[in-house]
């Protein structure tokens, strides 16, 4: 910050009061300091202790890493202590995001010299406090089979969106966050938004296999999930080249076995296959797919070394299933299209609840295999529950839009690239 001799007042300059309360803040309450420093990268009408609690805790399944989380001096200057670092206890974003009686005192402090100050001054501290930023709110991001993801990613959004803004302003190489990246790239693509995504998963992807090598379970997944941004964007060569090199990799390293990232590589091939009309192909790759998770139900999750289990394999079925009726319905064949909805919808009302977006998208799904029977009662059904799940402010304008097709007989949610969640 600049000092602008006219900007006075009769006990001094503005700026001066402005160092005595920052230094002030600093010898009171180093916390506070730091936290100050690390708040000038998000979005300032809401910061809440939750936010650090859920990210550091890792509840949306992004492993800590050993030198993600990096303590700032008290001079705003970026420590770094590599693998001799102490351990995550040691840092004072951890500490903060545990204790919610230390974030309150640190609040507190804050509150009481009545300001928030951005230092972008120092360029090595910015791109520092940016890349905690985006680690602390990608952690923090749910994932799509979480209970009410939307609620926790509303009040993300703001956040998000002003760090992405701080993003375009800086170098890219000053920034090392993949999981912070996967995260907000998991956000924006909820968002519909599968074109920013796709730079964020490319970002994570290009991050993981700079830390961790190009066979590492994280960044396969970040590449798997690129392949997703792709396809919403009808990228469907772009999409099926990233999972057919992914799926050769992981055959290499792992065998024959399907794991968990082999099955879910087998079904995204099976939804290219689906939109490009290549059914035979689609066929194998859902039989392989849905035989894998089956298995695995049973036996237990096999995973790469060193992936955590972070899903309900039970859930993983559901989701198979419910692609794999994707192609039996696109095949004409509405016997066996219905069967594997409804074994979905079982799965996803018992484990998700009647409003998640699995549950209400598989309804849409009956209801389009009703409407193909001409079984309008059925639809109108069908259409009532979902709307029954669509009581949050920002689904109205996509229930309206339900409830005009289905009195006109044409019940769909989405066209069929959609579909394929």
């Amino acid at each position: 910050m600049s000092q602008n001799n006219d900007i006075t007042y009769a006990n001094g300059s503005i700026m001066a009061t402005f160092q005595i309360s920052y230094d002030a803040v600093r010898a009171r309450n180093p916390m506070a300091f730091k936290l100050l420093t690390l708040w000038g990268f998000l979005d300032d009408s809401d910061v809440w202790w939750e936010l650090l609690n859920l990210a550091w805790e890792s509840k949306a399944g992004f492993a800590a890493s050993e030198s993600d989380l990096r303590s700032l001096s008290s001079d705003g200057q970026q420590t770094v202590s590599g693998q001799d670092a102490q351990t995550m206890h040691d840092n004072w974003l951890t500490e903060l995001a545990s204790d919610e009686l230390l974030f309150d005192k640190a609040i507190y402090t804050l509150q009481e010299f009545f300001f928030i100050r951005r230092n972008a001054a120092n360029t090595t501290a910015w791109h520092a406090n940016l890349t905690a930023a985006i680690t602390l709110l990608g952690r923090a991001v749910p994932f799509a089979h979480f209970h009410e993801p939307w609620i926790l990613q509303r009040r993300l959004a703001p956040q998000v969106d002003f760090c992405l803004e701080l993003l375009k302003k800086a170098k890219s190489d000053e920034i090392d966050s993949p999981e912070g990246f996967q995260g907000l790239a998991v956000l924006v693509y909820d968002q519909s938004d599968h074109y920013r995504a796709e730079g964020l998963y490319r970002k994570a992807g290009e991050g993981w296999s700079r830390r961790r090598g190009p066979d590492y379970w994280q960044t396969r997944r970040a590449y798997n999930d690129l392949g997703l941004a792709y396809r919403a964007q009808g990228k469907y060569d772009d999409a099926e080249a990233v999972w057919k090199r992914l799926l050769a990799d992981t055959i290499r390293t792992e065998g024959k076995i399907l794991t968990q990232t082999a099955c879910r590589l087998l079904q995204d091939l099976g939804s290219i296959y689906t939109l490009t009309k290549r059914y035979e192909e689609a066929e194998k790759m859902f039989q392989q797919a849905l035989a894998g998770r089956e298995d695995q139900l049973v036996n237990g999750i096999r995973t790469a070394l060193e992936e955590p289990v972070i899903v309900d394999m039970e859930l993983c079925v559901g989701d198979t299933c419910r692609q794999y009726g994707t192609l039996k319905q696109a095949q004409g064949n509405l016997d066996d299209a219905q069967a594997l909805y409804l074994r979905s919808l079982s799965i996803f009302e018992k484990q998700l609840g009647p409003k998640h977006t699995w549950t209400l998208l598989t309804y849409a799904d009956l209801g389009d295999i009703s409407t193909a029977r001409e079984h309008l009662e059925a639809a109108e059904e069908l259409k009532k529950r979902a709307l029954a799940g669509m009581d949050h402010m920002e689904r109205k304008e996509e229930a309206l839009g339900l409830l005009e097709k289905v009195s006109k007989g044409q019940f769909t949610f989405r066209k069929m690239e959609s579909k394929i969640t």
